[in-house]
């Protein structure tokens, strides 16, 4: 929407209608105004009612602007998609992106209900109750994450799970030590320290995404070169799934580490957006 009315967009096939805003960029420079962006989604949404794209396009470019235009508009998502997860997922990753931390738990809680079965669910839930400073609930389950045996799709996610658990255990109030699961007393007293850790997770099931690091020395670890001559480890490749992947590296060295991630499966032609984080 401009001064003098409404610009037509044309959203071109596999592609999102927030990249067709970026295209010409004073249109997206017009689009920073909040008063534009109000007009501009009134006047879009009779248009793409139905289209999940349209309202994340809209709620990531109210994220600055408009924030609480924003959180209604994702809210809204929920609302019509209120059974899919995938979904569910990326309005929860764009909650925590906007700071609002107790939505996105809100959101991941409502996943792990309708997917008790998957482990990725119940870490997402563990994590988020750890930034709202609930480090007892949140490592009581990580520590079942750890202790319980997962399926092919799954296994090795209790690695990672440990990982997290390190890291929380060692917030827990120590009045409340006593409630704490036996292996955060075990974490206490032998904490597994790495100067580097790198954690990748995904919204979308049954895709590869991968976790590539491009070590200060140029080697590159990934699911092919998972241990690296400098100790760099990378996670097991969940090429079925959800994630996570994590890299490790216990004593890092000068310099700097490169971040990529590659899309494999599906492909980048056949889905709107896999969100990752």
């Amino acid at each position: 929407t401009q001064s003098t009315g409404v610009k037509r967009i044309v959203v071109k096939k596999n592609q999102t209608l927030l990249s067709a805003l970026n295209v010409n960029g004073s249109m997206h420079n017009h689009l920073q105004n909040r008063s534009s962006l109000d007009v501009t989604y009134r006047n879009l949404k009779p248009l793409h009612e139905k289209d999940t794209s349209f309202y994340f396009s809209m709620a990531y470019l109210m994220f600055s602007t408009a924030p609480e235009q924003a959180r209604t508009i994702l809210s809204n998502i929920c609302e019509l998609t209120y059974d899919d997860p995938k979904l569910l997922r990326t309005v929860a990753y764009l909650f925590e992106e906007m700071g609002l931390i107790k939505d996105a738990l809100d959101i991941h809680e409502k996943i792990w209900k309708l997917r008790p079965f998957e482990p990725q669910a119940s870490r997402d839930v563990a994590i988020l109750k750890s930034r709202l400073s609930d480090y007892l609930g949140s490592a009581t389950m990580l520590n079942q994450l750890v202790i319980t045996s997962h399926d092919v799709k799954s296994s090795e996610i209790e690695i990672v799970a440990l990982m997290d658990l390190v890291s929380i255990a060692q917030r827990i109030d120590p009045l409340k030590l006593t409630e704490a699961p036996e292996i955060v007393s075990e974490i206490l007293v032998n904490p597994l320290e790495v100067d580097i850790r790198i954690v990748l997770c995904w919204d979308t099931d049954s895709s590869d995404v991968e976790l590539v690091v491009v070590q200060p020395d140029g080697e590159t670890c990934w699911s092919f070169n998972n241990l690296t001559n400098s100790s760099g480890l990378m996670s097991r490749d969940f090429s079925q799934g959800l994630g996570p992947v994590e890299y490790l590296q216990k004593q890092a060295s000068t310099g700097k580490y490169h971040i990529f991630l590659r899309l494999f499966s599906p492909s980048p032609f056949n889905r709107d957006m896999i969100t990752a984080k």
